[in-house]
């Protein structure tokens, strides 16, 4: 029911509490009062906010609503495209008619090896992920635990720009101790990446609070000893 009132804008997340949406009024969140947007404003900012999100994006996967393509759409992104906003890029290896936002383009680019949780942008378009970056990625909450491939609550292993592996974990939080169950590298990740890998899961550890790792399964040949260490 909730959902339904939110995407007829009736109420709205206002924040979250935990795990926990927090809602509200959408007459005391959303500028009813306000005039309507013109039809070509609103396609306008639906697509450049969301391939800002994005980063890059096929041209026919961003631009659409709750309710499908604004009116106006094909409009604006020719404008977008036309104001160097929306800049046409060639993906490597991979055929289609890609777009990237400016800003994306010009940011320079941080490397680092993080976590990734299973709902995270970069992950959450399955299908996606396994085209650019060669990672196929399945959440495994409802699979009966001896079908799981790689465990309930896998994270996916980020190092500079590419998705290298996952790490299986569970947070004790009696025991104060975060086991990971295994460690998965992909057929060409890095030898050397085990440091980082190890620096990302005691990062995770200092979020979570826990006092202790503990390696509980498996670990690729070549990351074992700095993990284990």
């Amino acid at each position: 029911m909730l959902d339904a009132l939110w995407f007829g804008g009736e109420v709205a997340i206002v924040g979250r509490r935990g795990s926990q949406r927090i809602w509200d009024l959408g007459e005391r969140r959303y500028p009813v009062a306000e005039p309507r947007l013109p039809e070509r404003e609103v396609a306008r900012a639906l697509l450049e906010n969301q391939l800002h999100w994005c980063g890059l994006a096929r041209r026919d996967r961003f631009g659409f609503g709750f309710d499908g393509a604004p009116a106006g759409r094909e409009r604006a992104l020719r404008e977008l495209i036309r104001e160097g906003r929306a800049v046409p890029v060639t993906v490597e290896g991979i055929p289609g008619d890609w777009l990237a936002h400016a800003e994306v383009l010009e940011r320079e680019f941080a490397p680092r090896t993080t976590l990734l949780s299973p709902f995270d942008p970069l992950i959450a378009d399955r299908a996606f992920t396994e085209e650019l970056f060669g990672f196929r990625f399945r959440l495994e909450i409802y699979v009966p635990k001896e079908k799981r491939e790689f465990g309930y609550f896998v994270l996916p292993i980020l190092h500079g720009e590419r998705l290298i592996g996952r790490i299986d974990p569970f947070f004790d939080r009696r025991a104060g101790v975060l086991r990971a169950n295994a460690v998965y590298a992909e057929p060409d990740a890095p030898v050397d990446a085990g440091h980082d890998v190890s620096a990302a899961l005691r990062d995770l550890a200092a979020w979570l609070g826990a006092r202790e790792i503990e390696i509980a399964g498996a670990v690729p040949a070549p990351w074992a000893a700095a993990l284990r260490g």
